[in-house]
């Protein structure tokens, strides 16, 4: 089984190969290998840990399939402001299908930037990850995600509530 620093690994790794490609930051440009597209979207509201019904936009998403580790991830940032947001999601296989937190489904949100960066991530089971359409290389994968996600600090551990969390990457090649 795969566990949670496992996802954060596999997610980093992906979510910087996707990137790597693109012109720069605040394109919302594909990545190299899908000439022309342009990246996807997602949408999600936060509350809890200092938060209150605060919406995120993500400009810039893109997924695709990890053949070696049998998984997708999705990884987009929004750099547009002092509260850059990067989120991250990994599903197993390459299909649609409704998929619980656990070892091989998670979601991050690192919101911030230097020393005041917050990083949530989700414990076992409390969320969902929901695929409702998985095109192919260039096409999107869409669907939706909500639960509880939680960040450990010195002081302790603090969570946070997604809601509303709605997503459509753009389809990068295989691995």
């Amino acid at each position: 089984m795969k566990s949670i620093p496992t996802l954060i690994l596999v997610s980093s790794l992906i979510a910087f190969l996707f990137f790597s490609g693109c012109k720069k930051a605040e394109s919302t440009t594909g990545p190299t290998g899908l000439g022309s597209a342009t990246g996807g979207t997602a949408s999600f509201t936060l509350n809890g840990a200092g938060f209150s019904n605060q919406t995120v936009n993500i400009a810039l998403l893109v997924g695709g399939f990890s053949v070696s580790e049998n998984l997708t991830g999705i990884a987009g940032s929004s750099v547009a402001t002092a509260d850059t947001t990067w989120l991250t999601m990994v599903f197993p296989g390459s299909s649609v299908g409704t998929f619980q937190f656990g070892d091989t489904v998670g979601v991050i949100i690192r919101r911030g930037g230097g020393s005041s960066a917050r990083m949530f991530v989700n414990g076992l089971g409390g969320g969902q990850i929901a695929v409702t359409a998985y095109g192919g290389v260039g096409g999107n994968i869409t669907g939706s995600f909500s639960g509880r996600l939680y960040e450990v600090t010195l002081s302790g551990i603090d969570s946070v509530t997604v809601s509303n969390g709605s997503f459509s990457a753009l389809r990068a090649p295989n691995d």
